[in-house]
């Protein structure tokens, strides 16, 4: 534990004078070593969490150290253990993404890692060297979501508009959701299409089937037949 947590531990039973003589036997008997709880602290920080060196600092001046206390102890750490970390943690918020586009996602995963106390310029090296999949199928399922909802106060253009507006406060570029459209658009086309083709077949199936059979034209009916059988006049 700091000298901060102890003190605040026993300045609910006892005077200031008992507290400050009780931290200094301890550290006297070594139970209280700084350098000791600082490597301590900050190896558990960097095997355990998925934190950065900003978080880390933050959280020893809260424990009641100084940063001259500390921060050479910090700085010593290879900068590629907050890359691991950052592509680590980049990578998984990129898989589990449902809802954003590919700008959106970028923006919220680099202000929730400086949140976690990473450098920014290593967050942003990270983001730029990532891979970013393909999000037509979120951009779709959003697309699908936001027309059903808004198509209540909206119809024609302006639900087109609204639409739109929606997605790209997602992160959805302006040319990325017109394409995206313009091939729904044309698919739907080509459905309706393809019903309709499938409709007329149906009808003249059914038409065709609906009409009587001709009957058999028996042999003695024939006038070819008859006018066959008829004598040839003589000749003399």
């Amino acid at each position: 534990r700091t000298e901060k947590e102890i003190y605040k531990y026993l300045e609910k039973d006892y005077d200031k004078k008992v507290i400050f003589d009780t931290i200094e036997k301890l550290k006297k008997m070594g139970y209280l070593n700084k350098e000791i709880y600082l490597k301590c602290y900050i190896s558990d920080q960097l095997n355990m969490y998925l934190v950065g060196p900003n978080k880390i600092k933050k959280d020893l001046v809260n424990l009641g150290y100084n940063e001259e206390e500390f921060i050479q102890l910090i700085d010593d750490i290879d900068d590629d253990v907050w890359f691991e970390k950052i592509d680590k943690l980049v990578r998984k918020k990129i898989i589990s993404n449902r809802n954003l586009g590919n700008s959106k996602l970028k923006e919220k995963i680099s202000y929730d890692l400086s949140n976690l106390g990473f450098y920014k310029w290593m967050i942003e090296d990270v983001i730029h060297n990532s891979e970013f999949k393909d999000n037509t199928n979120i951009l779709e399922r959003e697309y699908n979501k936001y027309y059903n909802k808004l198509l209540k106060k909206f119809d024609g253009s302006a639900l087109d508009y609204q639409v739109k507006i929606k997605l790209m406060q997602k992160g959805f570029s302006s040319s990325e959701i017109d394409n995206f459209v313009k091939k729904l658009l044309d698919f739907r086309a080509r459905k309706v299409y393809t019903n309709f083709i499938l409709f007329l077949l149906i009808q003249i199936n059914t038409n065709f089937q609906a009409k009587p059979q001709n009957t058999k034209i028996r042999r003695r009916d024939c006038p070819i037949r008859k006018k066959s059988r008829q004598a040839l006049p003589r000749q003399s």
